[in-house]
C-alpha cells in the first residue's frame, strides 16, 4: 500500500529583512618613532618574507643564539 504525503504550501506574508553587513577597514596602528599610521599587513612584511625565505633556519638561529631563557 503506498502512502501519500501532503504537503501544504502556506505563502509568506512577509519577506525576511535584508542584513546589511558594513566593511569595517583593517586595524591601523601607530608607529613607536612617529610618522604615519602602518596597517597589519605592512607590520607583519618583514616576518612573511622571513617564512618565506629558503635559508629561515639559519636567520632565525642567528637571530636567537645570544637567547638564554634563564635571564
Amino acid at each position: 500500500m503506498e502512502q501519500q504525503t501532503s504537503v501544504a504550501i502556506v505563502p509568506a506574508s512577509r519577506s525576511l529583512p535584508q542584513i546589511r553587513r558594513q566593511r569595517t577597514p583593517a586595524p591601523e596602528f601607530p608607529t613607536t618613532r612617529g610618522g604615519e599610521p602602518k596597517s597589519v599587513g605592512q607590520l607583519m612584511q618583514p616576518f612573511m618574507e622571513l617564512a618565506a625565505h629558503p635559508d629561515r633556519n639559519r636567520i632565525i638561529a642567528n637571530l636567537f643564539r645570544d637567547f638564554d631563557p634563564e635571564k
